[in-house]
């Protein structure tokens, strides 16, 4: 689950002298320092750090970091506050920060965007920014719209010794290596190869021998959900999703669909307790936002009760006669 800021972190001595260390760091204009610092924390804690500071030095700090850890640090937050972040500096840092962002994070932010900023932004993104487009024309709640581009794939007639060497420079780029797909010469998606596996094998083997032809994969069309039953089922990290002709579109991680379960986790709750639907997680959503959520239907039940009332004071000597109509009460 994403971290909101402003959520409630409880306030320690830890973080109370690593707020006033970054405030210092910041104020000195010790950017190399403060990235050393940051270096040594997970993106999470950071997030904590965070909420203890204000807009100001929060945008100090985001200009302060390098992008990528920048890109870490702002994965790990809320929708709500990606955009927020983002809104707070200007075009040219923020198209660097969502460069360094994994596609299918920096989609949803951008998609969160008014118009005319994101086209700003996917402007100044050049080539990352045509593949953020590409994912944009998808349906939020499909396969399509929650996988990533940056994945890893070699062909079926590659040794194993040129694959390795094409994994060194590959791998940097890529969400996830846990799995490598396997390609025809038409691109097309043929099997699926763990690293361990490759690891193992003899170096002049070809891939085609020691490839799994037995590759499941997801249209990119089909329901989020679709994806998520997979993922439950055979307990996978990471799920191909291809096109009509199967070829390889993108991957779904197994923290996708964490997200995924969780919004379907959040939907459940609210019908449950007969809400108005959510824009972030339950447990992510503030008091008052579940208050205001939840009014409009008590407002509902409350007219039906009232409605109800009325007709059984009408029929009040009726019932009285009769107590066997009593069972009939709704």
């Amino acid at each position: 689950m994403r971290a909101p800021l402003g959520g409630g972190v409880v306030v320690d001595e830890k973080y109370t002298a690593l707020v006033e260390n970054v405030k210092q760091l910041l104020s000195e204009g010790s950017t190399e320092a403060l990235t050393n610092l940051v270096d040594s924390l997970h993106p999470a804690d950071v997030v904590d750090i965070l909420e203890l500071l204000d807009d100001s030095a929060r945008s100090a700090f985001f200009h302060a970091i390098p992008a990528g850890k920048a890109a870490d640090i702002i994965q790990e937050l809320d929708p709500e506050d990606q955009t927020e972040v983002i809104r707070m500096m200007g075009s040219a840092r923020s198209s660097e920060i969502l460069r360094e962002m994994d596609s299918d994070d920096a989609a949803d932010l951008i998609g969160d965007l008014p118009e005319a900023k994101a086209e700003t932004l996917l402007d100044l993104m050049d080539s990352e920014g045509d593949d953020v487009r590409e994912l944009l024309r998808y349906d939020e709640d499909s396969s399509g719209g929650i996988m990533a581009t940056e994945y890893v794939t070699v062909n079926m007639e590659w040794t194993v010794e040129k694959t390795l060497a094409e994994l060194r420079h590959l791998a940097p780029e890529a969400e996830t290596v846990y799995y490598i797909y396997v390609v025809d010469a038409d691109e097309r998606l043929v099997g699926v190869l763990s690293l361990r596996d490759l690891v193992i094998a003899d170096l002049k083997r070809k891939i085609s021998s020691i490839m799994s032809r037995n590759v499941l994969a997801v249209p990119v069309e089909a329901d989020q959900e679709e994806a998520a039953q997979l993922f439950k089922k055979y307990r996978y990290l990471a799920l191909p999703v291809v096109d009509n002709d199967n070829r390889l579109a993108g991957i779904i991680t197994a923290d996708d669909i964490l997200d995924v379960v969780e919004e379907e986790a959040t939907e459940d709750i609210q019908k449950i307790a007969g809400t108005m639907p959510l824009d972030r997680p339950y447990f992510a959503t503030s008091i008052k936002e579940l208050w205001r959520s939840r009014v409009v239907w008590l407002m509902v039940l409350f007219l039906a009760e009232s409605i109800t009332g009325k007709i059984l004071q009408n029929f009040s000597t009726a019932m009285q006669s009769v107590i066997e109509l009593t069972f009939f009460i709704p």
